[in-house]
């Protein structure tokens, strides 16, 4: 599929591109958000626009043509890197949205619930994980607050892009600072990054591998967890709202600094959000 862009008066809308099925509930609401704040002298036409726009997102998403977009239903795949390196090889996260990332309040979460551990004591956070870092945004963020940000994606291509596009977002030396792997089995060693992040990713881990994929994060991320994960049923493998992913990480040994919900500009959909410490 080709991106179609999308355009109105200054300020411009966010470019739209076809999106998978799997993505298109969050594509319309992002319109809805950006659209929300254009000034009011614009207003008539932009609730034309949105009307219009609306339901030819809608017409999209219910098009046989989103379906071969996939490799296959993605919510049941068992092959998660083959799924995404097929996404991205059909415009998933592409050139074009390279300037987009769901990760600013993930970051934001992380530098205030890392300035409370230190006030109480705790060493200040230096190394920072990215889990599913996509092209690599989210590690910029980290870097322009001072941390030493890494990255790890299941999807080849997405490794490719954060390479070619962020550059060493870790400081110098030779150890890569993006790296493919899945979150069931992570290439690090244990205890090797103070905090992690993660971003509208564990929501698409299968339930069966869940335990899995929450005592890996545990076993490289000492201190520190930050976590937003989906809760929108046409976008997720484990819809599970902010509480049943707490008693998961709390058995993992974590305490629950912070834990809430995140509504999001659409019908239905939502965020769970939670910050999680423990002791080094």
């Amino acid at each position: 599929l080709k991106p179609l862009w999308v355009q109105g008066p200054s300020p411009p809308l966010r470019a739209i591109q076809l999106a998978p099925r799997a993505r298109m509930a969050r594509m319309r609401g992002q319109c809805l958000w950006t659209c929300a704040s254009v000034p009011v002298g614009a207003g008539l036409f932009y609730v034309r626009y949105l009307h219009l726009l609306h339901h030819w997102a809608q017409s999209v998403y219910n098009s046989t043509e989103i379906s071969s977009f996939l490799p296959g239903e993605y919510k049941e795949a068992e092959n998660y890197a083959a799924t995404f390196d097929g996404l991205y090889s059909n415009g998933y996260h592409d050139h074009s949205q390279l300037h987009n990332t769901w990760e600013s309040h993930v970051i934001d979460l992380l530098t205030n619930t890392s300035a409370a551990e230190e006030a109480a004591g705790a060493a200040p956070v230096r190394s920072v994980i990215v889990l599913g870092c996509s092209h690599g945004l989210g590690a910029v963020g980290l870097q322009s607050r001072g941390y030493l940000a890494y990255g790890v994606d299941v999807a080849e291509k997405a490794i490719q892009l954060a390479v070619a596009t962020r550059g060493r977002t870790c400081g110098e030396g030779d150890e890569p600072c993006f790296v493919q792997a899945s979150l069931t089995q992570l290439p690090y060693e244990s205890g090797r990054f103070d905090a992690g992040i993660s971003s509208d990713v564990l929501e698409h881990i299968q339930p069966a591998d869940v335990p899995r994929v929450v005592s890996e994060i545990s076993r490289v991320v000492r201190r520190v967890l930050v976590l937003q994960i989906a809760g929108w049923a046409d976008d997720c493998a484990t819809c599970q709202d902010e509480v049943w992913w707490g008693e998961h990480f709390a058995a993992a040994g974590w305490r629950i600094f912070k834990l809430y919900r995140r509504e999001a500009p659409w019908e239905g959909g939502f965020w769970a959000v939670l910050a999680l410490t423990r002791s080094a």
